[in-house]
């Protein structure tokens, strides 16, 4: 009764750490800078444009911005709520979609590889009027570190589990399974952030970016561990192994004995 409580209580420990392992692998692989390049640009001109219209107001302006850089060869820098924007010449002479694309670029990099003097959460507070620095590569390595930490956690879990676990034949089914659904809340984030108004499911869409992927993975490993699973099943592969060192406890000490009777033949 007591085993089959502990082995309860650390299967659902597993699954809660493979859950946090999953969003935490999600976020790492989201917030790499080629990723956040790809998304965060994407989603920031939809909400300008959404907001402030402002692929029309760039077309617009634009016929001023080729005037400018003719006299003035170079990158029109601007500052906006402490953030430098830099507008590259070389790209004026695109349209005003391609212009802002390349001006969103630039300043996410900027953004990105900004070097924050201080520890994540203290980050957090500090720039909380800015959440910028969240798609910063310290709020990425801050995210990697976790995933590895949740890794190493979740084995010793799986030992534990494994350890406590009464029908070892059933093991890797069970594990299998528990992967499995700790895989399922990845497959409806997505749908989870459509509930939202469009500028969080935007926003939210830059740091859940490769939860699909994530899915994927989890959900092929917990496939794969249940089909070894089954087939150590079919086969008796795990009995035959417990067998084995069944055998060996048994001959040991017949081993002993039969090495005893000489010696009680010379008593005698």
């Amino acid at each position: 009764m007591i085993r089959g409580f502990f082995t309860a209580f650390v299967g659902f420990l597993l699954f809660l750490s493979l859950l946090s392992f999953g969003i935490s692998g999600d976020l790492s692989s989201s917030l790499k800078y080629e990723n956040v390049q790809a998304n965060a640009a994407n989603t920031a001109l939809n909400i300008l444009n959404s907001q402030m219209n402002i692929t029309q107001q760039v077309d617009q302006s634009l016929p001023m911005i080729q005037q400018y850089c003719r006299l003035n060869p170079g990158n029109i820098n601007l500052n906006y709520q402490g953030y430098n924007i830099t507008v590259s010449c070389a790209d004026a002479n695109s349209n005003a979609t391609e212009l802002i694309r390349s001006t969103m670029n630039n300043f996410i990099k900027n953004i990105y590889y900004t070097n924050y003097n201080c520890n994540y959460w203290d980050c957090l507070k500090q720039y909380s009027g800015s959440p910028l620095f969240l798609i910063s590569e310290k709020s990425h390595n801050y995210w990697k570190n976790i995933f590895y930490y949740l890794a190493a956690i979740s084995s010793a879990l799986f030992v534990a589990f494994g350890l406590l676990y009464k029908k070892k034949e059933n093991l890797m089914i069970t594990t299998g399974i528990i992967v499995m659904l700790s895989s399922l809340p990845l497959l409806l984030l997505q749908k989870i952030l459509s509930t939202f108004p469009a500028i969080v499911a935007n926003v939210g869409s830059v740091f859940f970016s490769q939860s699909r992927t994530m899915f994927l993975i989890m959900m092929i490993s917990g496939v794969v561990i249940t089909g070894a699973g089954i087939l150590i099943r079919i086969f008796g592969i795990g009995t035959k192994i417990y067998e084995i060192f069944a055998r060996r406890k048994k001959a040991a000490p017949q081993i002993k004995t039969e090495k005893s009777k000489p010696q009680d033949k010379q008593k005698k």
